[in-house]
């Protein structure tokens, strides 16, 4: 079964004076989702940001949970470095039982220096502390009591209670390394990819968490996070579409997201303004009218072996709320529909 899942936008550009209206715009477009067919929808985790970018995606998790019945909810990802890793068991659990056994657990290393010096945690520390917060997580996941030594932790025996109503609870890791996709096949249940990458370049990660998940006796499982609108046409969805995506990307660009080495095309875009549309949307967004998007979807299944697909329909600027939630219903009934027939459960 393929499966299909929406990122709700959590940033009020510039100074997030409106940020309760993106959040509660947010938990509508999820229940939108849920009436459209889609399987999850996910927040992430920022900090410091002027536009409010969301600092906590579990309390927004909790509250989509509150509001819909079928969908899973759930983090993707969630900065376990930063966290203490009992603590997010603890509230991964709790969280879990609330929603009934809905919860989507992703997690991820955070690579902004700024981020750990909030928190008081050194930099450095970050790898340790995430490799050793996944052993936890798994602990507490598969024991009801267990104790743990590391250099980071060193606790037991402890239980983390209540236990949750998925057995096992999965636990979704982000990467975008040969090593990080070991760690995520190692201690992990499935692979988060970002939204930058091709699938050409992403295909190398794939490979080695493919080969890791052989040797840990694991089924691999690919989660593909993609920039995507669908619209009536190809023309109207670029049209509605094209100008918040490359305000993201060119920051993206701006910031070095893009690498040379993989991407000929920045040979002819010597700055972030040049950046247009036909540089980037193919083989990396999911974008057109419905038949597009099932072509689109189609390629990473086959190239990359993709099994779900979470979707970016906004960016931080738009579209607007309205145009979204028509995009993702115009997505339910013309796109989804034909791979829960092409791929049943």
């Amino acid at each position: 079964m393929i499966k299909f899942g929406i990122g709700p936008n959590s940033q009020s550009p510039p100074d997030g004076s409106n940020i309760q209206q993106v959040w509660q715009e947010a938990l509508i477009e999820t229940q939108v989702a849920e009436e459209a067919g889609f399987d999850l929808a996910v927040y992430t985790e920022h900090h410091q940001a002027a536009d409010g970018y969301l600092p906590n995606p579990l309390l927004q998790v909790a509250a989509a949970a509150a509001v819909t019945n079928r969908i899973q909810v759930g983090s993707a990802v969630m900065l376990l470095s930063l966290h203490n890793a009992i603590q997010v068991a603890e509230d991964a659990f709790q969280l879990d039982v609330m929603s009934k056994g809905r919860l989507f657990l992703g997690v991820g290393l955070g690579y902004a220096p700024s981020d750990f010096a909030m928190y008081g945690i050194p930099f450095k520390q970050r790898k340790s502390r995430f490799e050793e917060g996944l052993r936890i997580l798994q602990q507490a996941i598969q024991h009801e009591e267990f104790s743990f030594a590391g250099t980071r932790y060193d606790v037991g025996p402890i239980r983390v209670t209540p236990r949750p109503v998925q057995q096992p609870l999965p636990v979704y890791v982000a990467a975008w390394s040969d090593v990080g996709v070991e760690r995520a096949a190692q201690w992990g249940n499935g692979w988060i990819t970002d939204t930058i990458n091709t699938s050409a370049t992403l295909l190398c990660w794939a490979d080695t968490y493919r080969a890791t998940c052989e040797r840990e006796r694991k089924q691999p499982e690919i989660i593909l996070m993609r920039e995507a609108f669908c619209g009536p046409t190809r023309s109207e969805a670029e049209a509605q579409y094209a100008p918040y995506i490359l305000e993201a990307h060119r920051m993206l660009f701006s910031f070095g997201g893009y690498n040379p080495a993989v991407e000929p095309w920045m040979v002819d875009v010597p700055t972030a303004a040049d950046l247009q549309l036909h540089h980037i949307k193919d083989d990396r967004f999911i974008l057109g009218d419905p038949q597009d998007c099932i072509e689109q979807i189609e390629h990473f299944i086959h190239n990359l072996g993709a099994t779900t697909f979470i979707l970016r329909f906004r960016q931080a600027s738009g579209p607007s709320h309205e145009e979204v939630v028509e995009a993702i219903r115009l997505f339910g009934r013309e796109v989804i529909p034909y791979f829960r027939e092409k791929y049943p459960a």
